[in-house]
């Protein structure tokens, strides 16, 4: 599994751990934005090409708060991301000892990576505690921490320089943007969650080592339903990035109904790479609506939403066989969840 693959996995599994989490001193901010925003300036730094040290940034705190343990980390993201977080976890522990009794002496020296992510850790939630005078404020520097960062696109083989941290970018990036909305089912999770669902399933379908497509599926949603640009897409993540985010983009100026027949129409002529994120969103939408359907749907609407996703993803047949079993199974469990919520008398026995 590629570096950005793990990062993949470790921001999809903070997500859905802090799914109800909200930083300590705000109501309307999800703890996942000041976990991209930890693993994104790790990503920068001088030790950005550590894919270890970045993970552990992501999951420096889900010891500490009993989310996982550190053989549960150990055994999904490796050792060295296990020992590293449970050092951070000490760490945090003997300063608020320190805080609270000066006198008290740390037992050994902390590695450099551990003292990076405390750092780290401690300017996001000083940034945060102090808030800002504008949204347009905290964008100005955000752009200007990715351009002091920025790094080259993909070479003509498609490899990259540091895909962690140009993934914990692109997270951080969509983590912002998005850090006003929220999914329409009844949990209204984060809309982040979504993003970082659809971007492990590219991951896990084979497709770990394509930094460019994961970073396209953390971004797909940015220019539709946020004030993100293409320009600043193409400027941040390179144009094959942004070429591809724009064709699974919709025209937000046309109707509605107009926007769903284009999807139909245009996902036959896509690229296989628009495909494959098509194939992840669209399972991930279905999965929600089995699980966390949108409020006030009735069995008409909801129906009609799964009729549609089928019509869409007709036209993205026969390119990953996995991605293509989990929309089957997520359309199955979609129906189910529909008939056993809005039962027909033909489905009662």
């Amino acid at each position: 599994m590629g570096p950005a693959a793990r990062l993949a996995e470790a921001l999809d599994f903070a997500a859905r751990s802090y799914v109800e989490r909200h930083r300590n001193w705000t109501e309307d901010e999800p703890h996942i934005n000041h976990l991209t925003d930890v693993a994104a300036n790790l990503g920068r730094s001088m030790l950005g090409d550590n894919t270890d040290l970045i993970i552990a940034g992501v999951l420096y705190d889900t010891i500490e708060n009993a989310v996982a343990t550190r053989a549960e980390i150990a055994a999904t993201f490796g050792e060295a991301v296990a020992d590293l977080v449970r050092e951070v976890t000490e760490e945090a522990d003997l300063f608020e000892a320190e805080r609270q009794q000066p006198q008290v002496e740390h037992r050994r020296l902390p590695s450099n990576e551990a003292q990076l992510i405390d750092l780290v850790v401690r300017t996001s939630d000083l940034t945060s505690r102090m808030g800002s005078a504008s949204r347009d404020w905290d964008r100005d520097r955000l752009l200007k921490h990715m351009a002091e960062g920025r790094l080259p696109p993909a070479n003509q083989s498609g490899e990259v320089e540091r895909p962690a941290a140009r993934l914990a970018e692109a997270a951080n990036f969509a983590a912002f943007l998005h850090v006003d909305q929220r999914r329409k089912g009844d949990r209204a999770e984060p809309y982040f969650n979504h993003l970082a669902d659809v971007t492990v399933r590219l991951a896990r379908s084979g497709h770990g080592e394509d930094t460019d497509l994961l970073v396209a599926g953390m971004l797909h949603d940015t220019v539709e339903d946020t004030d993100a640009t293409w320009a600043e897409i193409a400027t941040f993540f390179g144009e094959a990035v942004a070429d591809l985010v724009k064709e699974v983009t919709d025209d937000k100026t046309l109707a509605k109904a107009e926007r769903k027949r284009l999807q139909v129409e245009h996902v036959r002529s896509a690229s296989d790479r628009a495909k494959l994120i098509k194939l992840a969103d669209k399972a991930s939408n279905l999965t929600s609506l089995a699980t966390s359907p949108p409020a006030g749907w009735n069995r008409q609407r909801l129906s009609e939403y799964v009729d549609w996703a089928e019509a869409v993803i007709a036209g993205c047949r026969g390119i990953d066989t996995v991605l293509e079993q989990e929309f089957t199974a997520a359309t199955s469990s979609a129906r189910q969840a529909i008939s056993a919520r809005h039962p027909r008398k033909e489905d009662t026995p």
